[in-house]
């Protein structure tokens, strides 16, 4: 696995805060929408992951 970081270096106007986080009546709504950009997907996604994880895992613990 590899981490990345992307900077986006574009004029103003371009773009970037919308491809980022899509329109604010996506980010306000309760529901999901389409037009969410990639933020909110990354993190629904990162946090669903996590989710499905957590119910994988066994605990257990020693003590002496």
């Amino acid at each position: 696995m590899t981490n990345t970081i992307k900077f986006l270096l574009c004029k103003t106007g371009s773009g970037k805060t919308y491809t980022m986080w899509g329109p604010l009546s996506a980010l306000s709504d309760d529901t999901v929408s389409k037009e969410r950009g990639l933020t909110p997907r990354v993190f629904e996604l990162l946090f669903s992951r996590i989710k499905e994880v957590r119910h994988d895992l066994l605990y257990s613990s020693l003590f002496s």
